[in-house]
């Protein structure tokens, strides 16, 4: 904007010149017609050439104007006509309101391949979740782990189940509009959530400070660390109740707070595998946590 409005300033000065010099040379001619114009017709002459300059301003202006604005309408142009859609859903399946009524899933030989890629990220992937079961996906970098959660939010247009990514969104506003941001819950719910997690205290730790539901959040987070930013996804989820939470490494920036303290609330879960780094750092099963670890050392 400040080369815009420079550009413009500068464009100005060039224009009042130009009407300064058409000015003088209409001057100049009425000098030297003396006699033969008529000094209401020499008045108006100088006067219009005088006001020459608001106009062409104006007009370069607003030429200026509409082409840097019809970049954004080149652009929509070329998404809606240069970018691939989505492929439209023959019979769509009619899912029932509470639809999934628990957090069970079956993957039967799953196949996903990138657009960019020759070879698919995942093939012939099949295993069970049942529902209240907590499940670990371990593995090394470039094992599919996020592919697979790629895979799994890509099947239906899903709204009972959220993902933790490694690298959370959240939007300028306040706390209360980015964990509900539709205003559907109750504060005293929200708190709850947030006291689940412990952000409550891990806002006075790292801030020194108290929060409110309107606390100020900056664009795209700025002003909280990584592992914050997830944690205010994790209270996202926990206030919609969701069946399913994908966490694609989300432990990574958490240390903590995400990590084992959670963990001492997990009674009231079916089954917990907390991976931090590739490995189970925490299992309800010691035995299968040990067991995935030494598989996954094995694999690599």
């Amino acid at each position: 904007m400040f080369m815009f409005h420079s550009a413009m300033r500068w464009q100005a000065v060039w224009l009042d010149l130009l009407v300064v010099a058409a000015t003088f040379i209409i001057s100049c001619l009425i000098v030297l017609l003396t006699g033969q114009l008529a000094p209401a017709e020499a008045g108006m002459a100088i006067a219009f050439a005088m006001q020459m300059s608001g106009i062409f301003q104006f007009a370069v202006r607003s030429q200026t104007e509409l082409e840097s604005k019809l970049t954004s309408v080149e652009r929509v142009s070329h998404y809606s006509k240069n970018i691939e859609q989505e492929a439209v859903v023959k019979d769509p399946i009619d899912f029932p309101v509470n639809w999934p009524s628990d957090g069970s899933l079956q993957f039967d030989n799953a196949v996903l391949k990138y657009p960019s890629e020759t070879t698919p990220a995942l093939k012939g992937v099949s295993f069970e979740v049942e529902n209240a079961e907590k499940v670990g996906i371990v593995g090394r970098t470039g094992s599919g782990k996020s592919s697979l959660c790629s895979a799994l939010f890509r099947l239906y247009e899903l709204q009972s189940m959220a993902i933790i990514p490694q690298d959370p969104l959240l939007f300028s506003g306040t706390l209360r509009s980015n964990i509900d941001p539709e205003e559907q819950y109750t504060d005293d719910k929200m708190w709850k959530c947030i006291d689940e997690v412990g952000f409550r205290d891990t806002m006075i730790s790292s801030f020194n400070e108290k929060i409110s539901l309107d606390y100020k959040i900056e664009e795209s987070g700025k002003n909280l660390s990584s592992g914050q930013r997830q944690i205010v996804c994790v209270i996202r989820a926990l206030l919609r109740n969701v069946k399913i939470v994908v966490l694609d490494e989300a432990t990574a920036n958490n240390y903590s707070t995400l990590g084992h303290p959670q963990a001492q609330q997990s009674e009231r879960y079916g089954q917990i595998l907390l991976v931090e780094d590739g490995k189970v750092s925490m299992s309800k099963n010691k035995e299968e946590g040990e067991e995935v670890n030494k598989k996954n050392e094995d694999s690599s």
